[in-house]
C-alpha cells in the first residue's frame, strides 16, 4: 500500500520514513499514508481551537487530523507492519495490540543491578557526573571554537568567592597558557585569591614566583604586583617571595626593574634581612641604570635598607654583650641543728619532723606517699611465759 506525504501529497512507498520531495518525516499513525486532511476546527491532542484551512496545530505542532480518520489509518498501517520491523505507535483505547518481546532478549538479567540499571536508561534518568571547575578550565582553554575574550572572562570569574585549591590550581594551568594575555589575567586572579585567603597565600606565593620568570614582561610586573598585594595584606614576606623580588632586579625590562624596586620598598620592613642580597643589585641599578627614575628610586631605598639592617645587627650585638645575672638560690639545711632558717618561726614545731632523729616521718598524704618499711623496723613483742 503506497503512503502519501501528508505536507506535499507526494507518494512514498512503504519503506520510505522522510519524504524525498519536502523533507517531511512519515510518522506512522500521525502522517497518515493514502488520507487527505480535512479541515477541522479543534486539534485532536490538545484541544485548540484553529481557523479553517489550519493544517498544524498552534499549540502543540502537531498535524490537525480528526479523530476518526486518525484510528482508520492507524488500524489500516497496523495490518501492514511486518513483525520483524516494529516501530513505535501511539495507541488510542479503541485499539489493543500486543506485542511479543521474549525473542528479542537472548539472555536473561544476571543480577538486580543490571535491571535497574537499564530501567534508568529507559526513564532517562542517568545521573551524570559534574563537571569540575578545573575540567572545564581545561577544555575551556584548549577548545580553539571559544574566542579570546571569553577565555579572559573564564579566567577573571574564578577570582570571585568562594576560594579552594581547586581554583588556585586551575588559575597555574592558566598561567601555563601559549597566550600571554591568559596568563596574565591568571595572575591577577591569583593576587586577589591571595590578598583574601590567608589559607592559600602560601601556596600562591610560590606559583606567583615562577611567574616572575615569565617570558612576558607585562606577566612578570603583573606577578609582582600580586606578590608585594598579598604581602602588604598578610604584614609578612617569605623567603620565596623575597628571592623571586630579588632575582627581578636583574631582568632586562626597565619597567620590570623599576616594579621590582617598588615592591622591595613596600615589603622589606616584615624580613629586611631577606633582602641582604639585593643591596649590590641595588649599587648596580644606582650607577649604571638607563633610567633615572630607577636610579632614584634605587638611591632612596639603599638608604632606607642599610639603615634598617645595620640596626638590626647592631641590637644583636648589644643582647650578646648583656650578662647573665643569676641570683643563687640558698635552701636551709634541715638535717642540721644548728643552722637555724630565719623564715620559720621557732615557736612553731613541725609535726613532720622527728625531733630525735631529725627525719620525716612515714606519711599517707597523697603529696608524699608512703615509703616501703626497711629491714629492721618491724619490732615482735615477746610472749609470756605460763607460770
Amino acid at each position: 500500500m503506497a503512503k502519501k506525504c501528508i505536507s506535499c501529497k507526494n507518494e512514498l512507498d512503504e519503506k520510505h520514513r522522510f519524504c524525498w520531495r519536502c523533507g517531511q518525516r512519515v510518522f506512522v499513525g500521525v502522517n497518515i499514508p493514502g488520507v487527505e486532511v480535512k479541515q477541522i476546527i479543534f486539534c485532536s491532542y490538545c484541544g485548540k481551537e484553529h481557523p479553517d484551512k489550519a493544517r498544524f496545530c498552534m499549540e502543540c505542532g502537531k498535524e490537525l487530523v480528526d479523530e476518526e480518520t486518525r484510528k482508520r489509518a492507524l488500524k489500516e498501517n497496523l495490518q501492514n507492519i511486518d513483525s520483524e520491523e516494529t516501530e513505535f505507535v501511539e495507541l488510542t483505547e479503541d485499539v489493543d495490540i500486543s506485542v511479543d518481546i521474549s525473542d528479542d532478549i537472548s539472555e536473561p538479567f544476571e543480577s538486580e543491578e543490571e535491571k535497574k540499571g537499564l530501567q534508568k536508561i529507559e526513564e532517562g534518568r542517568i545521573e551524570t557526573k559534574e563537571e569540575t571547575i578545573y575540567e572545564k578550565v581545561v577544555k575551556s582553554l584548549s577548545d580553539n571554537n571559544i574566542n579570546l575574550q571569553d577565555k579572559k572572562k573564564l579566567v577573571n570569574s574564578l577570582s570571585e568567592p568562594p576560594y579552594d585549591e581547586t581554583k588556585v590550581k586551575a588559575l597555574e594551568y592558566a598561567i601555563g597558557n601559549k597566550d600571554a594575555q591568559i596568563r596574565e589575567c591568571a595572575v591577577h586572579a591569583l593576587g586577589k585569591i591571595g590578598s583574601a585567603d590567608n589559607a592559600l597565600a602560601k601556596q600562591i606565593i610560590n606559583v606567583l614566583s615562577s611567574a616572575t620568570l615569565d617570558k612576558d614582561k607585562f606577566t612578570r610586573i603583573e606577578a609582582l604586583k600580586s606578590i608585594c598585594t598579598i604581602s602588604e595584606v598578610s604584614k609578612t614576606c617569605s623567603q620565596v617571595s623575597a628571592s623571586a623580588v630579588t632575582n627581578a632586579l636583574k631582568d632586562p625590562d626597565a619597567g620590570v626593574r623599576y616594579r621590582a624596586v617598588i615592591v622591595i620598598n613596600s615589603i622589606f620592613q616584615f624580613a629586611p634581612l631577606f633582602f641582604k642580597d639585593a643591596i649590590p643589585l641595588l649599587e648596580k641599578i644606582r650607577d649604571t641604570d638607563p633610567m633615572q627614575i630607577n636610579k632614584t628610586e634605587a638611591s632612596n631605598l639603599l638608604e632606607k635598607l642599610n639603615k634598617t639592617i645595620e640596626e638590626i645587627e647592631k641590637s644583636k650585638e648589644e643582647a650578646k654583650n648583656i650578662p647573665l645575672e643569676v641570683e643563687p638560690i640558698t635552701t636551709p639545711n634541715v638535717t642540721n641543728p644548728n643552722v637555724t632558717n630565719p623564715n620559720v618561726n621557732p615557736n612553731v614545731t613541725n609535726p613532720n619532723v622527728d625531733e630525735n632523729k631529725n627525719l620525716p616521718f612515714q606519711s599517707n598524704s597523697p603529696q608524699q606517699p608512703p615509703k616501703p618499711m626497711q629491714s629492721g623496723w618491724l619490732r615482735f613483742r615477746p610472749l609470756k611465759k605460763e607460770k
